[in-house]
């Protein structure tokens, strides 16, 4: 396994592991009463979702807080030298509202499963697991592979991360490798779910964008906002998330749908249960595509 990336913000290595590790929290005693984590696959709306819940005022701040390279940003704020103390940090600067919340997709979560006794960190009693996909993996998968080819991940009315550049052209390999990755972080997610005996509460891209104020509500329902205060705030909510326009994105599908279209519909809805390693030999076999 390669060195722990959380570790390494702080300048430390697998080997301070155990001088890092927390193996239980008190949150009442920072006035927390509702933990949450929005784990999830990317280019799913999360961070659509958590701008929208951290606008509120009283879910916290549900950012990537232990993404790696973000963290400095936030360590800014928390001013620590470990995780330890990072983790105490974020929990007394970020938890407006007695909730403390994140989000964090599946290889940071295993960069974060090793610093923390989960289940005595995370109680189910306070705790709220949200799992949040994408039903239409094949657009999911060209978002992250133009996202890793331009560098372009996010525009919001204020900054974008990243800079457009609609000119990229992206090859079969390229959305293939990035459809078959997030299937396999499907799987190692759900089993851990499973493990864990945890039964995530689901939320998807196609339900922000069938109507995220909607989305919102629930979610903060959820979170134990009351009725009251969620109505109050989606009466001002703004929504400060721009969706990506993407230039060639829809000439791209249109050829790559169709090229692929039987092994495409055979993903289906239970895809989590497909063997990777099936589709990958078929790639190679029936479509000459070297994978």
């Amino acid at each position: 396994m390669s060195a722990n990336k959380i570790l390494a913000v702080f300048g430390q290595d697998d080997s301070n592991m155990e001088n890092n590790r927390i193996d239980h929290y008190d949150w009442a005693a920072d006035s927390v009463n509702c933990v949450y984590m929005i784990l999830m696959t990317g280019r799913c709306g999360s961070t659509w979702l958590t701008r929208l819940l951290a606008d509120s005022g009283m879910c916290g701040e549900p950012d990537e807080l232990f993404n790696e390279t973000v963290m400095p940003r936030f360590n800014r704020t928390v001013n620590a030298s470990n995780f330890r103390d990072y983790f105490k940090g974020l929990v007394k600067n970020f938890s407006p509202g007695g909730r403390f919340g994140f989000k964090i997709d599946e290889y940071r979560f295993q960069q974060l499963l090793p610093l923390i006794n989960f289940s005595a960190v995370f109680p189910k009693s306070i705790t709220r697991f949200f799992w949040m996909t994408r039903s239409d993996i094949v657009s999911q998968g060209y978002s992250f592979a133009r996202a890793n080819a331009t560098g372009h991940w996010h525009d919001f009315k204020t900054h974008s991360v990243g800079k457009a550049d609609h000119s990229v052209e992206l090859s079969d390999i390229h959305i293939w490798n990035e459809i078959l990755s997030i299937i396999a972080k499907e799987k190692r997610m759900e089993a851990f779910f499973a493990a864990e005996g945890i039964e995530p509460i689901n939320l998807s891209y196609e339900q922000m964008t069938a109507d995220r104020i909607l989305t919102v509500m629930n979610t903060m329902n959820e979170l134990e906002c009351q009725p009251e205060e969620i109505h109050e705030y989606v009466q001002r909510l703004e929504d400060k998330t721009l969706k990506l326009e993407f230039g060639q994105k829809y000439k791209t599908l249109s050829q790559f749908n169709a090229k692929y279209k039987i092994l495409l519909r055979n993903l289906g809805e239970n895809r989590v249960e497909k063997d990777l390693g099936d589709i990958r030999r078929k790639l190679q076999l029936d479509y000459n595509l070297p994978i």
